[in-house]
């Protein structure tokens, strides 16, 4: 996350909540994303396209008023390039506003459902907000789990307790 990226972030999802179409914008965002791909990019990025060029590819694309102004903006201020990071800045912002946490869970081996519910009731008992839980597969893991969410890792891996009994035996 860069500083700058939150701002414009937050400057869409104000302009997005006023109207309240902030999942409106989500979905042409994710849209947008879904089509902006290597040759639109490079076009929007390139130094000598001129601005002017760059906002008519960009009306033409029919997005919305907001969503196309919030595009002329980031061209205007050369920001384009930031389009990924604003984006998961304005998903946050969503997440936040609706009391939903975002929590990936890695194993060795794929959890049952029933594990799935417990970590997740678990989690939401603890944090006090609605989990959504993403999982990924890490076979280099020996057993038990690894959280991830908002930034924090809480390892309780196999792994991770024998790395610090390592490390408390070399001190």
């Amino acid at each position: 996350m860069t500083n700058v990226s939150f701002q414009y972030a937050e400057a869409i999802f104000a302009l997005a909540s006023e109207k309240h179409s902030e999942y409106e914008i989500l979905a042409i965002y994710e849209t947008f994303l879904s089509v902006f791909n290597e040759s639109l990019r490079n076009t929007l990025l390139h130094p000598k396209i001129t601005k002017v060029a760059k906002k008519e590819i960009v009306g033409s694309l029919k997005l919305g008023s907001l969503f196309t102004h919030f595009l002329f903006v980031l061209i205007d201020k050369n920001r384009i390039g930031d389009l990924d990071s604003i984006y998961v800045e304005f998903k946050r912002l969503i997440d936040h506003k609706e009391n939903v946490l975002r929590v990936v869970v890695t194993s060795k081996i794929p959890l049952s459902k029933e594990q799935l519910l417990t970590i997740e009731s678990s989690l939401e008992k603890k944090h006090k907000r609605r989990v959504i839980i993403e999982t990924r597969i890490d076979p280099k893991i020996v057993g038990g789990l690894k959280f991830a969410y908002e930034g924090n890792v809480v390892d309780h891996t196999i792994n991770h307790y024998i790395n610090s009994l390592s490390d408390a035996l070399k001190a």
